[in-house]
């Protein structure tokens, strides 16, 4: 079952976000910086600096970035990471920066009780780090999705 960002939550620019060229459902715009951090090596080769970015968010879609020409694109497996709402992403991270999968914050909430994202963190890794730009692929804090996973955790532990 994979996840679906809910993109409502996002701020509205006015701007019209152009369709995957794939799955044709639109996409979520990112930074040309979050896009040029997680390309593989060879991936990099066709990026284009000067072109808009977007992030297909369907998570049965092989895409993972793509511009409004439909020729220019990238697949899921031109990633360093997976995107953790497509599907059969492995891991399934729930925070990039942190390095910290899903199941290692369903885990520790079930264990402990703990369920503020920042304790988690600090406990899991010793300290919080924050590059989401550069190591989220929607180049936006995981909070969100972090936050879900606690409350997840939290009704496993009863």
């Amino acid at each position: 079952m994979g996840y679906n960002m809910n993109t409502s939550l996002l701020p509205n620019i006015g701007l019209a976000v152009p369709q995957c060229p794939k799955c044709k459902k639109p996409g979520l715009m990112v930074r040309n910086l979050t896009v040029k951090s997680l390309l593989i090596f060879k991936a990099k080769e066709k990026f284009e600096e000067s072109a808009a970015h977007y992030l297909c968010m369907d998570s049965d879609c092989p895409i993972s970035y793509y511009g409004i020409s439909g020729d220019y694109h990238f697949k899921i497996t031109d990633l360093k990471v997976p995107i953790w709402y497509k599907k059969n992403a492995d891991p399934i991270f729930a925070c990039y920066c942190n390095n910290i999968t899903r199941d290692e914050v369903l885990e520790f909430v079930k264990q402990t009780g703990i369920h503020e994202m920042n304790k988690i963190i600090i406990r899991l890794r010793g300290k919080v780090k924050s590059a989401c730009v550069a190591k989220n692929p929607t180049g936006r804090c995981c909070n969100e999705y972090f936050n879900e996973l606690i409350d997840q955790g939290m009704k496993i532990r009863g």
